[in-house]
């Protein structure tokens, strides 16, 4: 397990990516967590949304941006270069877990302050002191930092 967690971190973005086949490695029980992570009750029927929102979060009668709040928590999709949320899932062509990428604590944490930061611009007074509280400002361009 050390040598595939080695093997999983990215020090240049302080996440942690792991495969698909190292997740069927680990989980024993890899059906119930697939069932469990999308959203599949004991006899394999929708219960909840799961990992499905996040996919294709409902085009009606969700606000704009609490649509942008999940995509923030957990993007579905391609995994781009810099943290792009705090769950990154890459599902392959049959729908299938690809790849799962999270930061680390650290790493989440400057993420989320960023973001923090980032959001706030708009009032100055809200980021100077969101800004001075924390210690942390982005770049203009809102870089990734990490």
């Amino acid at each position: 397990l050390r040598v595939e967690k080695a093997l999983a971190f990215d020090p240049l973005t302080g996440t942690l990516t792991w495969t698909a086949s190292f997740g069927r490695r680990v989980w024993k029980r890899e059906a119930l967590a697939l069932s469990k992570w999308m959203g599949l009750d004991d006899s394999g029927a929708q219960a909840v949304r799961g990992l499905r929102i996040f996919i294709s979060p409902p085009s009606t009668g969700v606000p704009m941006s609490a649509r942008a709040a999940l995509s923030r928590f957990c993007r579905v999709g391609p995994i781009p270069g810099q943290i792009a949320a705090l769950v990154e899932v890459e599902l392959g062509p049959d729908g299938g877990l690809k790849r799962l990428r999270t930061p680390t604590f650290q790493s989440a944490v400057r993420w989320l302050v960023s973001e923090l930061v980032f959001h706030a611009r708009n009032n100055p007074h809200l980021h100077d002191t969101v800004a001075a509280f924390t210690g942390f400002t982005p770049p203009d361009d809102h870089e990734q930092i990490v």
